[in-house]
């Protein structure tokens, strides 16, 4: 027989999966253009924020994507695409924001970022195709060492994009995109999740879908991760 415990559980999962399709159809109502204010302060001290991360690069490890989540290996395996965490849905990593202070008191006075981290294509690294989780937030990049070559780009929904350092664009990543680096050098960007843009009513009902998202075991799972994978020498 099946417990009521169980029946709850699926019930729960269920309701809270419908909420978040009804959402995502609605959020895709409320386009961005708009640059998030934390650009400014991230370029006004981009060297800084470069500085930061690589004396933290050329003295540590960074674990793959694979490592922190499971699930990025199902678009790259070869742990050549490496993430320094700095926060994950609400999450700070206290370590490595301790490498970086100066960039994590820039991103701790914008309550409206979701997740931060330095995301490292080591040549030769393709991300395969893929789409982001869910349109509540907006995707921000920020080149911080960008090959200077035609070879290191991200398709979003088709359109070729490419990084440059110090310039950085937005984008809705529940839109297929892939990102390929096969140059001779490695590519490090900033990527930002932050709140899309919403008027009162729905960016309430957005902090609480996210909340939920959260709680979830794969965010969970990534944060028991990031605890356990210490920076290394």
């Amino acid at each position: 027989m099946i417990s009521n415990t169980s029946l709850r559980y699926k019930a729960s999962r269920l309701f809270c999966k419908t909420i978040i399709q009804t959402a995502e159809k609605i959020f895709k109502l409320f386009t961005t253009s708009t640059f998030p204010e934390f650009d400014r302060e991230l370029k006004n001290n981009f060297n800084i924020i470069r500085n930061e991360f690589v004396e933290f690069y050329s003295n540590n490890a960074i674990p793959s994507a694979g490592e922190i989540s499971a699930e990025q290996l199902r678009i790259e395996n070869t742990h050549k695409w490496k993430t320094l965490v700095l926060k994950v849905f609400g999450y700070y990593n206290d370590v490595n924001c301790s490498k970086c202070p100066e960039t994590y008191k820039i991103l701790k006075d914008f309550d409206n970022i979701v997740s931060a981290l330095f995301s490292v294509m080591e040549p030769g690294t393709h991300i395969k195709p893929h789409r982001g989780v869910f349109n509540g937030v907006m995707r921000y990049h920020l080149g911080i060492i960008v090959p200077r070559s035609d070879k290191v780009f991200i398709n979003i929904d088709k359109q070729k994009r490419f990084w440059k350092e110090n310039k950085s664009f937005v984008f809705d990543d529940t839109l297929l995109h892939e990102a390929v680096n096969q140059s001779n050098e490695k590519r490090v960007i900033m990527i930002i999740d932050f709140l899309r843009p919403l008027p009162p009513p729905l960016a309430y009902v957005n902090r609480i879908i996210l909340k939920i998202i959260s709680k979830s075991p794969l965010i969970q799972n990534i944060i028991e991760n990031l605890e356990n994978l210490k920076p290394s020498k």
